[in-house]
């Protein structure tokens, strides 16, 4: 967007438009494991509306995504559930701080490595997070902790691989055109 701040009503509309797009994104690559499209969603609101309001966005995606998922629902896993939401609002304010770089940088390169790098630690941190979830609910001692994010290992590198790349090629392309394009509506 631009400088001067979204009226309300724009700004929740768009909140709500994210956070659709979030859940219909989701839902569209849950059958392809370790392949999504949500954190990066999740990045792209908070580059365009803001640090809060991609935390809104991260925060109450993730709930809904991980709540409603007919794949098994987060509520039946509190801590699992815990961690999804608390990482979705951090790649929410983490777009919304790199906004400048990856909106208005002139150097696009740098814009896309920004973002590759900010998706590679924000996926591996869910990663690590979500992984470690299970072992610690269920009282493993460190041995277990670690035999079960061993476990997961190949899981983790396949979706932090694949969201690198998908935050270098198309996080700063959608972002850059989005913001052209919202800023011929208002």
């Amino acid at each position: 967007m631009t400088e001067k701040k979204l009226d309300r009503t724009k700004r929740v509309a768009y909140t709500g438009l994210f956070i659709a797009l979030v859940l219909g994104i989701g839902y569209a690559f849950v059958l392809i494991p370790n392949v999504e499209f949500v954190l990066a969603t999740i990045f792209i609101s908070g580059i365009l509306l803001g640090w809060k309001t991609g935390i809104v966005v991260g925060t109450a995606g993730e709930l809904l995504f991980s709540a409603l998922n007919p794949f098994g629902s987060g509520l039946v896993f509190p801590l699992l559930l815990f961690f999804q939401i608390l990482v979705g609002g951090l790649v929410g304010y983490t777009g919304g701080l790199l906004r400048r770089v990856i909106i208005y940088g002139n150097s696009y390169r740098k814009a896309a490595i920004t973002s590759a790098t900010a998706g590679f630690l924000l996926t591996f941190t869910y990663d690590l997070l979500t992984n470690l979830s299970y072992p610690l609910a269920a009282g493993f001692d460190m041995r277990g902790i670690i035999a079960t994010v061993i476990a997961g290992l190949g899981f983790s590198l396949i979706h932090i691989i694949t969201n690198t790349f998908v935050f270098l090629i198309f996080v700063p392309y959608i972002s850059r055109l989005l913001h052209k394009v919202l800023l011929h509506l208002e």
